[in-house]
């Protein structure tokens, strides 16, 4: 923003017959502030669970939640440049007008950010009308780019949060065929993951997130689908967008979704609890327990798929499992969110830089190896905020659901392996970290678990 000027960006919902609103600068701030006001008359969904439509524009701190919460992050956002302005200098990580100006056609979820004056983006999209083919050599340098931390040439310009190396793509028969958007905002089906070229810290991470995806899934816990992929010696995560649906006529279709911290109203930087407390937030289990499940249609569904993806998190090895990691869809009918699918779930302990210290603590461990007996139980008593105390037969029965998690994930990495999707090698990282937890449950509660 520079003198008086005022930037302003139009917000669209697919699926809501009008513009939702404006965000634009926020001359009373300065820098980058930025505000949001409903459109007068608006009576589609609202944007966000933490901003129901009302008259009054929305300040800094509520718009930036939200929009903020839509935009890449660390290396990932240091690399957007302005349209058509190559050898530009990249926008500054806070000018979150700039970067959706560039990334916001095509976002999380339905929502659609645009300059003003732009046309609206495509919806539909209409496969292959709107979509052009790639080569596996094409898709192979776009890769190899992101891996790189550039931004690939051929590239669909979307934004995807989060800090992983990641490329959108649409697909036919989950890749078979790879294609590219051919106009900007039209939405995409697929995203790849590869791990960063620059960082042995996070080498494995792709067959990781694999491994961990499929433990869940064999719990019994909603999760994204994903598939192993490779181009030449580039391994690859193959990530279908649960945003996104196909209908039998090849039309692509947006969801609306929202994650934890943006409906929660958490700024970007405090999705790890240990960041929120020091400004007076809650971005722990507590939060997704009370609050956030309570947005949903089914609390007590929600509330049981939450407590059981913290110890599957915790089994794992996830101590990255944050506030952006649990999400919301919400039907077009007005009706309320439910829990969106599962993802990023990676063992990020057992990755070479790995790491102890959870996101999330349990019962107030933060280090995931000194976790206990005592925290368990906590957990598993973890209920609605109302709720003074659990029945011992239920808090039996969800510890004895705890024990039945730690006993699939051995079969399902082995399963994985069978199927030669990784190797024995590559999951020996996992089986280690499994291992070890197995033993500290055994010592806890004196079952007899299967060693990995």
């Amino acid at each position: 923003m520079s003198g008086t000027f005022l930037r302003r960006l139009i917000v669209r919902i697919e699926g809501a017959s009008s513009a939702v609103g404006t965000l634009e600068d926020d001359p009373d701030i300065g820098g980058y502030g930025i505000r949001f006001a409903y459109a007068n008359g608006y009576g589609g969904p609202a944007l966000s669970a933490s901003m129901p439509p009302r008259l009054a524009p929305y300040g800094n701190a509520e718009s930036r939640a939200y929009f903020d919460n839509l935009l890449p992050e660390g290396a990932q956002r240091l690399v957007v440049i302005p349209n058509g302005l190559e050898g530009n200098r990249p926008f500054d990580e806070n000018d979150v007008i700039g970067l959706l100006s560039v990334l916001g056609g095509e976002c999380p979820g339905a929502v659609m950010v645009t300059s003003e004056g732009e046309p609206p983006p495509k919806v539909p999209g209409v496969i292959p009308d709107d979509y052009a083919p790639l080569t596996d050599g094409e898709v192979e340098l776009m890769l190899r780019d992101a891996a790189r931390g550039r931004i690939p040439a051929q590239g669909d310009r979307i934004s995807l949060p989060g800090v992983q190396r990641k490329v959108a793509f649409s697909t036919i028969d989950d890749g078979e065929t790879f294609l590219r958007t051919a106009a900007k905002g039209v939405p995409g089906t697929h995203f790849l993951k590869v791990d960063p070229a620059n960082d042995p810290r996070f080498e494995g991470g792709v067959i990781s997130e694999l491994l961990c995806m499929r433990v869940a899934a064999a719990a019994g816990l909603p999760v994204a689908g994903v598939d192993a992929i490779s181009f030449g010696d580039l391994n690859a995560l193959l990530v279908r967008r649960y945003d996104r649906t196909v209908s039998a006529d090849s039309t692509v279709r947006r969801i609306h979704q929202e994650d934890a911290a943006q409906a929660l109203g958490l700024d970007r930087k405090l999705k790890y609890q240990k960041d929120a407390r020091k400004a007076f937030k809650d971005a722990g289990i507590s939060a997704l327990m009370g609050p956030f499940a309570a947005l949903t249609a089914a609390p007590g569904d929600t509330r049981d798929i939450i407590r059981r993806a913290v110890f599957t998190n915790w089994l794992l090895g996830n101590n990255d499992a944050h506030m952006k990691n649990f999400s919301l869809l919400h039907p077009s009918d007005g009706r309320p969110p439910a829990l969106a699918p599962l993802y990023d779930i990676v063992s990020v302990e057992s990755l070479p830089g790995g790491w102890t210290e959870m996101a999330m603590p349990i019962n107030g461990v933060a280090m995931a190896p000194a976790v206990g007996a005592a925290d368990v139980e906590w957990l598993a008593a973890q209920d609605a905020p109302a709720q003074r105390k659990i029945p011992a037969v239920v808090l039996r029965r969800r510890i004895n659901g705890f024990r039945e998690i730690a006993e699939a994930a051995p079969p399902a990495i082995e399963q994985v392996i069978a199927d030669g999707e990784v190797s024995l090698q590559e999951a020996e990282p996992l089986q280690n970290l499994v291992r070890a937890r197995m033993g500290i449950l055994s010592h806890a509660f004196g079952w007899q678990l299967p060693v990995p």
